[in-house]
C-alpha cells in the first residue's frame, strides 16, 4: 500500500505516498499542516533537515521560537517555498503540542514528518508486538478471525466515535474475509489493516500533559514523550496498559522469590533486566533444606548465562554520600569482570543527592518479570519460619547472617563473604520479610519497557560510551518461553498493570512525571467497600503533617471508614484496616524521624488516624447512630512481627523487618511494589519506584462479614496465607476465610496479637512496649529473659503495635542536622 513501511530508516529519501488519507475537512490542524508538507515527500532527505536541525538547536537538542524560524524559513527556502513568519509560526504553534515554547528533534520529526508518511516506525514496531502476542503457535501467522480480532483492538485503543469505529470494523472484515488463505502472516496483516488504521486513526502519538503543581485526585500526572504513548487502557494512568490473562504468582519472602529470579535467569536466552538498590553478588539464590552450591550464588548464575551470550543489563542506584553501604562502585566492577556480556550502569552521578532509585526487579528474556521489595542482596533470603539465629552457618553463611543494628558490612567484609560480620553466638539476625510477584506475557514486556527507558535516559546523563555501554531498545520474546514450574499449578491468569513513580531526573524527558502508582493506590482504596491490608516499611502521609506533605492515601483510608461509621446500615459490618509495620526500635538519627512521621500519621497526629476516627466515633454516638464501635482499634489494627530462638543455651529475639510494599482490597485486588507510603516513593520526581496491581478475574466462593461473597482466587489466597504465617497455622486454614466478622478480628486476629506482645514483654522486658515513653526508661528494663517457659505460650510471630513506644521522645531532626548533611525536611516525607 502506498506510504506503508514495515520497517524503514532513519535516514535516505522519503518516498511520496500515493495517496493521502482522508482528512476530516473540520480538522484545521491536519489542513494547515498539509498544505505544508506535501511538498516534503519530493526534496530533501531526513538527513538533509537533521543537518539544519543541528545548525540551529541548543545545547540540549532543543530549538526555542527565536532560533525555530530562522530553521524554518532555510528548510521551507531550500524547498523552494515562500512562507511569511505568521505562517511559520502557525506551523511552529502546530508542533509545539506540550507548549512549552520549544521544540525538541523527535517532536518535529514524529508530528512535523511521520504523520505524512503513512504507518511511521513506531506504528509498525506497535503491530508487530502485538502480531506477536496473537501468534499462539509461533509460527509466524495467524488464523484470519484471530486478526480481526486484533484489529479491532487495535481499533478501539484509539478510542474513535462510534460511527467511524463502526465504519472501521466493517472495512475491517470485509478486507479480510477477501483474503485467499485463512492464515494471515505478518506483511499480509499490515497490507490489509493498514490502510483502514491510517485512515481512520490519528497517527501523531500524542501524549497527556498536566501541569506542574500539587498533583490532583483524579489524575496520575504527566507523562513523557519519549514514552510510546499513553496507554489507552491504563486504568490508572501511565505508560502501560492493563494486561488480561497474566500468570501471577505471589512470592512470599526471600526464598520465593531468590529462588524464581535464579529460574528466570538460568531459563533466559537472550537478555536479562536487574534494576536494584543494593546488589551483593555474592548472594545464595538457592539454599533449600541449608544446602548451598557454589553455581546458586548470583555472580554465578549470571555469569553462566552471560558466557552463552545472554545480555545482563544492571541498573543500580548509584552511592550519593547519604547512603554507602550498597558498594555500588565495586559491585559494578565485580561484576562487569564476570564477562564481556555484563554491562552495569549507576546512577544518578551527583544529583539528586537525597533521593534514589528504588525499582526492584528482575526481567528474563522481556516475557517474565518478579517484582516487588526485595533486593538481591545479604540478610534478604528469608522463609516462613524468620529463624533468629544461625550458629552453624546453615542458612546464613558470612555477611547474609545480618543485623544492621550491630554491624552493617563495609568493603572489606564484602571482599570475605564468608567471613561473619556479626558474632552470630551473641546477637540475633534480624529476619527479613517481604512480598514479590511473578509475571509474565505482556505485563512483564511492560516492565521491560521501564527497564529500556531508564538505561537510556541514564545512557545520555551519564554521557557513557555506546560501543562499551549499548543502549537498550527490548522486542517482544519471539521464543516460545520456557515452561515455568513457578506459572503450573501455583500460577493463576488475572488483570495486571505495571505501575510507577518516574520522573525527570530519575528517567523521564524534561517537564515529565508519571505517578500512576500513586493514582493505583488512590483508586483501589476509594473503591474498596469490605477492608485494606498494608504491608508498609514507612507509612507518611498528609494525615500526619497536613501542610507539608502531599500524597493523600491515609487520608482516604480514614475517609473508608469514616464512610462504614456514618452511613445508616453500614456500621453493623464495619470497613476495617490491618497494617503491618516493621518493629519500632530506637535506631539511627534519620530512621528514628522517619518513624516518628509514620506514628505522627497513624496515631499521634491531628489529623492521624486514631484521631479522626475517635472523632468519627464520638460524633456518631452523639447523634444515636445505631452499631458503632466504642474504640478507634475496632476498625483499625496496627502491628508487626517477632519472633524467638536459643542462642548458647539462652533464648533471644528480635522483631521481623516488613519490607513488602503490599496492599490488598476486599480479597480481589493487590498492588505490588518496591514503595513506601511517603512522598518520595509516590509524588514521582523523588524516588523512582515499580509496581504491580493485580485484579483476580477467577472467582471463587467465600465470606465476607458473615455473607457469601466472591472472592478472587489468588489474591484471597494470598492474604490467608499471609495470615495463617502470622497466626501460626497451616497456610490452609479456613479459619480466617472472612476478614472483617468479629469472630475474626477479635476472636483471632487481635486476641493472638495481644497475647504474643504480652508474652514477649514479660519474658524480655526490654522489648519496644506502651509503658516504655522514653530511652531514660527503657534503660532500667532488665536485659536477661525472664520465665522463659512462658514463650510456649506464643502462637505464631504476631504482635500488637506499641503505639505509645517512646512517645514522649522528640525524635525528628534538627535543623542543624539538616544543614550538616545537606539534607532538607522534605528529603524525608
Amino acid at each position: 500500500m502506498g506510504g506503508v513501511q514495515s520497517g524503514g530508516s532513519s535516514g535516505g529519501e522519503y518516498s511520496q505516498p500515493t495517496k493521502h488519507a482522508k482528512l476530516n475537512a473540520e480538522d484545521e490542524e491536519s489542513n494547515a499542516l498539509e498544505k505544508i508538507v506535501v511538498d516534503m515527500y519530493k526534496r530533501p532527505t531526513e538527513q538533509k533537515v537533521r543537518k539544519i536541525w543541528e545548525k540551529y538547536a541548543d545545547e540540549h537538542d532543543e530549538m526555542q521560537w527565536n532560533r525555530s524560524a530562522a530553521f524554518l524559513k532555510e528548510v521551507f527556502h531550500g524547498w523552494g517555498s515562500t512562507k511569511s513568519e505568521n505562517d511559520i509560526r502557525e506551523v511552529f504553534q502546530l508542533l509545539d503540542k506540550d507548549k512549552s515554547g520549544g521544540l525538541d528533534w523527535q517532536e518535529f520529526r514524529h508530528v512535523f514528518v511521520c504523520r505524512y508518511r503513512g504507518l511511521h516506525q513506531l506504528t509498525i514496531q506497535k503491530f508487530r508486538e502485538e502480531f506477536q502476542l496473537h501468534d499462539k503457535a509461533w509460527s509466524g501467522e495467524i488464523y484470519y478471525k484471530e486478526a480481526i480480532r486484533l484489529a479491532e483492538s487495535l481499533l478501539r485503543d484509539n478510542k474513535l466515535h462510534p460511527v467511524e469505529e463502526a465504519a472501521a470494523l466493517k472495512q475491517v472484515a470485509e478486507r479480510f474475509k477477501r483474503h485467499p488463505t485463512k492464515h494471515i502472516t505478518f506483511d499480509n496483516f499490515t497490507k490489509l489493516f493498514g490502510p483502514v488504521y491510517y485512515e481512520f486513526c490519528d497517527l501523531t502519538q500524542r501524549h497527556e500533559y498536566i501541569p506542574r503543581g500539587k498533583l490532583s485526585s483524579s489524575s496520575s500526572a504527566r507523562v513523557c514523550r519519549s514514552c510510546t504513548s499513553l496507554a489507552s487502557g491504563a486504568t490508572y494512568g501511565g505508560f502501560a496498559k492493563e494486561r488480561d490473562n497474566i500468570n501471577v504468582r505471589f512470592l512470599v519472602n526471600g526464598r520465593e522469590a531468590f529462588d524464581a529470579m535464579a529460574y528466570a535467569i538460568e531459563k533466559s536466552l537472550k537478555s536479562i533486566y536487574i534494576s536494584a538498590c543494593w546488589i551483593t553478588e555474592t548472594t545464595f539464590m538457592r539454599r533449600h533444606n541449608g544446602e548451598r552450591h557454589i553455581q546458586n550464588r548470583l555472580d554465578q548464575l549470571l555469569k553462566a548465562r552471560a558466557r552463552a551470550g545472554v545480555r545482563v543489563y544492571v541498573l543500580l542506584r548509584d552511592d550519593v554520600g547519604v547512603e554507602e553501604e550498597n558498594q555500588s562502585a565495586a559491585v559494578q566492577v565485580r561484576l562487569e569482570k564476570l564477562d564481556q556480556h555484563i554491562k552495569v550502569v549507576r546512577h544518578p552521578k551527583f544529583f539528586p543527592f537525597a533521593f534514589s532509585h528504588h525499582q526492584k526487579f528482575l526481567v528474563a528474556d522481556n516475557h517474565t518479570a518478579i517484582v516487588g521489595g526485595l533486593d538481591p542482596c545479604i540478610g534478604r533470603w528469608d522463609d516462613d519460619n524468620h529463624r533468629v539465629t544461625d550458629s552453624r552457618s546453615r542458612y546464613w553463611p558470612g555477611i547474609d547472617y545480618y543485623q544492621p543494628n550491630d554491624e552493617i558490612p563495609g568493603f572489606r567484609e564484602m571482599l570475605q563473604p564468608n567471613t561473619d560480620c556479626v558474632n552470630r553466638r551473641k546477637v540475633p539476625r534480624l529476619p527479613w520479610h517481604g512480598v514479590s510477584v511473578l509475571i509474565d506475557g505482556r505485563a512483564a514486556y511492560d516492565v521491560a519497557q521501564n527497564f529500556s527507558q531508564r538505561w537510556n535516559h541514564h545512557h545520555e546523563d551519564l554521557s557513557l560510551d555506546a560501543a562499551q555501554y549499548p543502549k537498550c531498545s527490548p522486542v517482544p520474546n519471539q521464543v516460545p518461553p520456557p515452561e515455568q514450574k513457578h506459572q503450573s499449578s501455583k500460577s493463576t491468569p488475572c488483570r495486571v498493570q505495571v505501575v510507577r513513580s518516574l520522573g525527570t531526573w530519575s528517567g523521564l524527558r524534561s517537564g515529565s512525571l508519571d505517578t500512576s502508582l500513586l493514582d493505583a493506590y488512590r483508586k483501589v482504596i476509594s473503591n474498596a467497600k469490605h477492608y485494606l491490608y498494608l504491608e508498609h516499611e514507612v507509612i507518611v502521609s498528609s494525615a500526619g503533617m497536613p501542610n507539608k506533605v502531599q500524597n493523600n492515601v491515609v487520608s482516604l483510608i480514614v475517609d473508608r471508614i469514616l464512610h462504614s461509621i456514618r452511613e445508616p446500615g453500614l456500621a453493623k459490618h464495619p470497613f476495617r484496616v490491618f497494617i503491618l509495620l516493621p518493629p519500632p526500635d530506637d535506631n539511627s538519627v534519620e530512621e528514628n524521624h522517619v518513624w516518628k512521621l509514620t506514628m505522627n500519621t497513624l496515631v499521634h497526629g491531628q489529623m492521624s488516624i486514631r484521631k479522626r476516627v475517635q472523632r468519627a466515633i464520638a460524633s456518631a454516638k452523639a447523634s444515636n447512630a445505631k452499631g458503632v464501635k466504642d474504640k478507634w482499634t475496632d476498625y483499625v489494627s496496627i502491628a508487626y512481627l517477632r519472633n524467638h530462638g536459643e542462642q548458647d543455651k539462652v533464648r533471644v529475639t528480635s522483631g521481623v523487618f516488613v519490607q513488602s510494599g503490599l496492599l490488598i482490597a476486599d480479597d480481589r485486588v493487590a498492588i505490588v511494589s518496591s514503595a513506601h507510603i511517603n512522598d518520595r516513593s509516590l509524588l514521582g520526581d523523588r524516588d523512582s519506584e515499580l509496581g504491580v496491581v493485580i485484579t483476580d478475574t477467577q472467582m471463587v466462593p467465600s465470606t465476607m462479614a458473615g455473607a457469601s461473597y466472591s472472592a478472587g482466587k489468588s489474591v484471597r489466597q494470598l492474604r490467608m496465607r499471609l495470615w495463617n504465617s502470622y497466626l501460626g497455622r497451616h497456610k490452609t486454614d479456613d479459619r480466617v476465610e472472612d476478614p472483617v466478622h468479629d469472630d475474626v478480628y477479635y476472636g483471632h486476629w487481635l486476641a493472638t496479637a495481644i497475647a504474643n506482645a504480652n508474652v514477649y514483654e514479660r519474658v524480655f522486658p526490654y522489648v519496644p512496649s506502651d509503658p516504655i515513653h522514653t530511652r531514660e526508661q527503657l534503660k532500667f528494663r532488665a536485659r536477661k529473659p525472664n520465665n522463659t517457659d512462658e514463650l510456649k505460650k506464643v502462637h505464631g510471630i504476631l504482635c500488637v503495635y506499641p503505639t505509645e513506644f517512646f512517645s514522649a521522645e522528640k525524635l525528628f531532626v534538627t535543623p542543624q542536622y539538616l544543614r550538616e548533611m545537606l539534607l532538607t525536611p522534605e528529603d524525608f516525607y
